[in-house]
């Protein structure tokens, strides 16, 4: 439906690529992921959504942490270091890892920058680790999980 219109980086929907029922039942799935739907309208129909945004800061750290396994997880690793799930998943464990590697938090905001953050953002919302769910999940998971709910609801 509307996920292949939104897949490029600040790519944004037309005001009639939704119905005004598809628009409410878009507003309900963003307020559960912690985007007011305002926010939400203003993102989906007039400026898009960067690129680490539709992919999600969770699968962003899982992609950077295999990209980069041997730096961060070298095979001499003590194993009482964090796992890559602990890495994600804990607050702050990530950016706190990424610091043990000389240059690795470097090359993150490196490629953080690509994906559309900038670096002053970067360093304070990695260190504090402290995402909307939105912001964690991704706009692309969102939506899949928007499109299945209303394929539901056409079904019945």
């Amino acid at each position: 439906m509307i996920i292949e219109k939104l897949q490029q980086p600040e790519a944004h929907l037309q005001c009639d690529d939704l119905t005004p029922t598809q628009k409410k039942q878009l507003a309900e799935v963003m307020l559960r992921h912690e985007m007011k739907w305002g926010l939400a309208y203003n993102r989906f129909f007039r400026f898009g959504f960067k690129e680490w945004e539709l992919k999600g800061i969770d699968q962003i750290k899982r992609d950077f942490l295999s990209q980069h396994q041997e730096e961060i997880f070298p095979p001499n690793l003590d194993m009482s270091q964090p796992t890559p799930d602990d890495m994600v998943n804990g607050k702050g464990v990530f950016y706190r890892m990424l610091g043990m590697t000389i240059g690795m938090k470097k090359l993150f905001m490196e490629h953080m920058n690509t994906l559309g953050m900038g670096s002053n953002s970067v360093i304070n919302k990695f260190s504090n680790d402290d995402w909307a769910d939105y912001e964690r999940v991704g706009i692309l998971t969102i939506l899949q999980e928007f499109e299945h709910e209303a394929a539901a609801i056409s079904e019945t």
